[in-house]
């Protein structure tokens, strides 16, 4: 990171930067809350601001930060700065349920996948389940390998190009921009990213790239090949990161995603994917202000993303 910039990665410069540049958006300070920068972009005809910003590649925990009365402190400084901000829309997430005195527009209860990591490694061991623990000695039979790569070289190419190839499969576009690829794999950010490449006589199976700090580090783009899970090598990518995590002393992960399936909690087999490692659902909320049309734009846009999902299940 940068050396006058000790924030969490996810709310430093750097990772802000490229995140507008990849939402063709700007970074926004709050005026009153030192430190508190925001991802602002226009959707449509309304301008949006949040931290986190959804559709970022930004985690539900980047956003609030601090013990109850100061998390409060923060929400109760942004009522107040909305109605002059010109947003049509600001959204921001909390570890705390919110006091009823900030008037929100509206305030809804989210859960993320985490794991604890200030256990010793037998006590984390134990919380894995029978099926990843046969899936790790499954791919290490196999001759699955996992290691570091460099995130400015080939591998992290291939990494992309799966990742591509599965969003394609699935008719979405890939959640990480290329613009961030591009952060990630320059100083600030190079410096607390890592990818992790399995793969099997110099075939290159899955990727994992993790983000990190002091605190916690996050499970933020995994692209596998479908023929490769059946051997366990995403089972096997997943425990090699635990263990590269606690051996570097990181005492949280961060799963990007509720119990109820993927990030927007439409696929379950990933929720159980995750579950069947230890993590469990930690709470989190998210807080809205918003005008009356965004608020109707917001609930249309998530009926709309519904019928998707639902017309997919059923095709």
């Amino acid at each position: 990171m940068q050396e006058n910039d000790s924030s969490p990665i996810f709310q430093s410069e750097a990772w802000l930067a490229a995140c507008a540049r990849a939402t063709h958006g700007r970074v926004r300070s709050v005026p009153g809350i030192d430190g508190l920068r925001l991802l602002e972009r226009r959707i449509g005809p309304f301008k949006v601001a949040g931290a986190p910003l959804p559709k970022s590649a930004t985690p539900m925990t980047a956003g609030l930060h601090g013990n109850q009365d100061e998390v409060a402190m923060h929400l109760a400084a942004l009522a107040s700065w909305f109605p002059t901000s010109g947003l049509s829309l600001l959204q921001v997430t909390s570890p705390w349920p919110p006091p009823d005195n900030i008037q929100a527009s509206r305030v809804e209860h989210l859960r993320n996948m985490e794991i604890d990591l200030t256990g010793d490694c037998s006590e984390i061991w134990s919380r894995v389940s029978t099926l990843p623990r046969r899936m790790i000695r499954k791919a290490v039979k196999a001759g699955i390998r996992v290691h570091c790569a460099d995130l400015e070289g080939s591998q992290l190419a291939i990494h992309r190009e799966i990742s591509t190839q599965l969003f394609s499969a699935q008719g979405e576009a890939p959640i990480v921009r290329p613009t961030q690829y591009d952060a990630i794999s320059t100083p600030p950010l190079k410096n607390c990213s890592r990818l992790f490449i399995a793969s099997k006589d110099s075939h290159i199976l899955g990727g994992l790239i993790t983000l990190f700090d002091d605190a916690q580090a996050c499970y933020w783009d995994v692209a596998i090949r479908p023929e490769a899970r059946a051997i366990g090598v995403g089972h096997l990518l997943f425990w090699i990161w635990l263990r590269w995590c606690k051996r570097n002393g990181i005492s949280k992960l961060d799963l990007m995603g509720p119990p109820e399936g993927g990030r927007a909690g439409g696929r379950t087999g990933i929720g159980r994917f995750k579950a069947s490692f230890g993590a469990i659902p930690v709470d989190y909320y998210v807080i809205y202000w918003h005008s009356a049309a965004a608020g109707h734009a917001l609930n249309l846009s998530r009926w709309l993303a519904e019928r998707r999902r639902s017309s997919k299940s059923t095709s």
